[in-house]
């Protein structure tokens, strides 16, 4: 993951005359309304070359841990899209008066287009006059949601238009009521900043649980739907929150769905701690880096693990463990591609990306594969019942005494996670057993 922004206040000082009179011995006072203003200008303007108005009764947003939340969500599709597209299409949902995810979105990558909704028609008046000042009006475009009850994933409108989405975002209110924010705010004995925000930011219906609920319910419509016309797209549903409580009653809902294919990312920029969840209908599936945080708050959350790594004792050339994975790959009718150009360095020996039609290798397929032979009756072969791609690696860890080596399996795509654990622990079986 990329490290946050690194932001020096003395040095942005420096440089900014507006920031520069509430910078004393290099700190700030994040209790003065004027000061959060003109550091969150100051950032954007030094580091993104964005120029944002901010209004006086709206959210001044925390640039780091957004930017953090963009980052995460490149870093998500970069891992997941096997063929990049040349325009990633995003949705901001609630976008506020400030339009600070899509203006951070556009100015950190290229290729980034947004579709930015919201239901406050200040907030969008606002948002369209900040995304004038910053000349974006070709790539961030905004829906107005006229009533509660509208969609929150306007993907007819969007459909319509000829784009698929890549990903959803959305940083949602928290509070259920105006008297559940003041009360909250009242309880910290220590906050870390003032409280910003119009009460039409700060505060929804059922609070941020029942908000990204609803989120997840229409990403299941949604999903049925491309189901039953047969249409694929890769698409993250995402979501900033505040509540650990949301997390997990999310994560609940989502093994309730039987929906696998989920990724958790803990931000911690500072001392405000905030948590992403991500899911997926299709079949790409994220790193460990990017989907399990080793929190243990977090501990019985975790979605499947896609990488196993085991220790290998290489005790014989590299080239005879590539071999004999080779002749147990054609064993099993698994088409494998060596990726030679990957290596490029001393501590991988080498890397393989496998594909599989089907469970070819476990002792119910052998014993399938014996029956289905010994029958006179079989004309036709059975349809593949799923499908697995994973990355194998061996891999040598260079150590001060000692030298280690690794067998690693990463889990790039696939419905049934048992079905990948069961590929690697037969694959490393049989490759510790051949090479002893």
């Amino acid at each position: 993951m990329s490290k946050p922004l690194d932001v020096n206040f003395k040095a942005l000082a420096d440089e900014n005359d507006e920031l520069r009179p509430f910078v004393k011995d290099g700190k700030i006072d994040f209790w003065d309304m004027n000061a959060l203003q003109a550091l969150t200008r100051a950032i954007l303007s030094s580091h993104f070359h964005l120029d944002l108005h901010l209004g006086s009764d709206c959210l001044c947003p925390m640039v780091v841990n957004r930017h953090m939340y963009i980052t995460f969500i490149n870093e998500l599709l970069c891992s997941t899209c096997e063929h990049a597209p040349e325009t990633v299409f995003g949705l901001d949902i609630g976008t506020g008066a400030t339009c600070i995810y899509p203006l951070l979105g556009c100015a950190t990558y290229t290729n980034w287009i947004f579709y930015a909704t919201d239901i406050d028609e200040t907030s969008l008046v606002r948002a369209a006059f900040n995304i004038r000042r910053n000349g974006f009006e070709d790539r961030i475009w905004l829906l107005e949601r006229r009533s509660p009850e509208d969609a929150l994933l306007p993907f007819k409108t969007i459909e319509a238009n000829g784009c698929n989405l890549s990903f959803t975002m959305c940083n949602p209110p928290f509070y259920a009521t105006i008297e559940e924010a003041k009360n909250t705010t009242q309880k910290l004995t220590s906050p870390y900043a003032v409280c910003t925000g119009a009460p039409n930011e700060m505060v929804t219906k059922g609070g941020e649980t029942e908000f990204v609920l609803r989120i997840l319910r229409e990403s299941l419509q949604q999903d049925e739907r491309r189901r039953q016309e047969h249409k694929s797209h890769l698409t993250w549903y995402t979501c900033m929150l505040g509540k650990l409580s949301t997390v997990e009653r999310i994560v609940v809902e989502l093994r309730a769905s039987s929906v696998n294919n989920y990724a958790l990312h803990e931000l911690i920029p500072g001392q405000t701690k905030r948590w992403i969840i991500a899911w997926s209908f299709c079949d790409q599936r994220p790193p460990p880096e990017l989907a399990r945080p080793v929190s243990r708050s977090l501990h019985k959350l975790l979605p499947w693990n896609t990488k196993l790594r085991f220790l290998f004792p290489l005790s014989k050339e590299t080239n005879l463990v590539k071999e004999r994975l080779a002749l147990l790959l054609d064993e099993w009718k698994v088409s494998v591609q060596w990726e030679e150009d990957v290596c490029h360095t001393d501590s991988l020996l080498f890397n393989a990306v496998i594909n599989a039609a089907n469970d070819t290798w476990s002792r119910k397929a052998r014993r399938k594969r014996m029956k289905e032979s010994a029958s006179v009756c079989n004309f036709v072969n059975s349809p593949p019942v799923s499908v697995l791609r994973v990355c194998v690696q061996l891999e040598l860890e260079l150590g001060y005494r000692e030298h280690r080596s690794f067998l690693t399996f990463r889990w790039k795509a696939g419905k049934d996670p048992m079905l990948f654990e069961s590929f690697a622990n037969t694959v490393y079986r049989k490759l510790t057993t051949a090479t002893a």
